[in-house]
């Protein structure tokens, strides 16, 4: 347990919250993207891809720059914004439902299936 812990020590936790919020967004337009191509919209799905790949290459540049030895946590922070990313969007398709950001926010956590 100390050695996983050890991971998270030396960089700030504002660090983490970042790599973790970028994780989570970049995860909204990987999904907005594939959504652009699978409706068959090639301007916005050039555009979104662009996009991507910029957060994509940027991330990693600064993954591999200069974290001073932190690599290991702040990708396993990334990974975790990415999940969570993926979560919401496919519990996003509940909120266009409702229609109310509450409600979306209520049902992210929620495991009833019944719906």
């Amino acid at each position: 347990m100390d050695s996983l812990l050890s991971i998270f020590q030396g960089a700030a936790w504002s660090q983490y919250l970042l790599f973790f919020s970028v994780g989570f967004f970049q995860d909204l337009l990987i999904t907005l993207y594939y959504q652009a191509i699978s409706k068959d919209y090639p301007l916005r799905s050039g555009f979104l891809s662009f996009v991507v790949t910029v957060v994509g290459i940027l991330v990693l540049y600064e993954i591999l720059g200069d974290l001073e030895g932190q690599q290991l946590g702040i990708i396993l922070a990334y990974a975790l914004g990415n999940g969570v990313g993926t979560y919401a969007v496919v519990k996003g398709k509940h909120f266009k439902r409702k229609g109310h950001l509450f409600e979306f926010f209520m049902t992210l956590f929620r495991q009833d299936r019944t719906k």
